[in-house]
Order: C-alpha cells, then sequence, then structure tokens
C-alpha cells in the first residue's frame, strides 16, 4: 500500500506592523481550528525572512497553499473567513492525482511550481513539517 500523501499546509504571509494581518490572524487561527487535518502556519515577513527570502509580497494577507511540492495557491486573500473556508474545502479533499490535474488546468499554477522563490518557501515549509 502506497503511503498516504502529507497533509496540506496554509502559510499565511503577514507583518505584526499591518492592521489588517493583526485582524486576521483571528480569523485565520479559527479555520485552523475548523480544519484540524491540514497545517497552518503564520509567517511574519519582517521575523521570518530566511523562509519568506525574496518573495515579493505585494498586499497582506499573502497565502500559499501547498501540499508536499505541489503548490496549489498562492496569493493575497481577502481578509475574510468564508473566502478562505470556501477555498480550503474546494481544494482539502483533493487526491495527489486531483491536485496535478488542478495545477495543470491553469498557467498561472504552473508557474507557481517553478517560480524559485515560492519553492524555497515550500522546501523550508517542508523540511519544518517532516
Amino acid at each position: 500500500m502506497p503511503p498516504s500523501p502529507r497533509p496540506f499546509s496554509v502559510i499565511c504571509l503577514c507583518a505584526e506592523w499591518c492592521p489588517t494581518c493583526r485582524e486576521y490572524q483571528f480569523v485565520f487561527r479559527q479555520v485552523g481550528q475548523a480544519f484540524p487535518n491540514l497545517r497552518f502556519r503564520w509567517l511574519d515577513i519582517e521575523i521570518d525572512t530566511e523562509a519568506v527570502g525574496d518573495l515579493d509580497i505585494e498586499n497582506f494577507p499573502t497565502l500559499l497553499i501547498h501540499r508536499e511540492s505541489s503548490v496549489l495557491f498562492y496569493g493575497v486573500m481577502r481578509p475574510m473567513t468564508e473566502n478562505l473556508v470556501r477555498l480550503l474545502e474546494h481544494i482539502s479533499g483533493f487526491s495527489t492525482a486531483e491536485c496535478h490535474d488542478y495545477i495543470r488546468a491553469s498557467s498561472m499554477h504552473r508557474q507557481w511550481q517553478t517560480s524559485p522563490e515560492i519553492r524555497h518557501l515550500v522546501e523550508l515549509i517542508s523540511r519544518d513539517d517532516k
């Protein structure tokens, strides 16, 4: 029997100085409790500089959702509970094959897989999750 895939990781990239981020942190924690089978991590771009590396954060909150090496979402998320819940309900049930199909379906999704900055963050997070 093949090993089961590792759980999805949901990373929020924010900054303590950002009022929207401070408010969203509560939402992010609540959603994390509602999805106990997923891994949630909050990264402050000013503190976690090694992980963030050269990633260009255009706005807050920015989310990265991945399973193993497959990036399923990277971008700004409107800071509302229902937006994150809807996205997680949609992708969290994906099998490994469905993750690959989801990535192949969009040029933007394919770009996330090859971005050196996103790959760097995924590799560091994946190493920490082991």
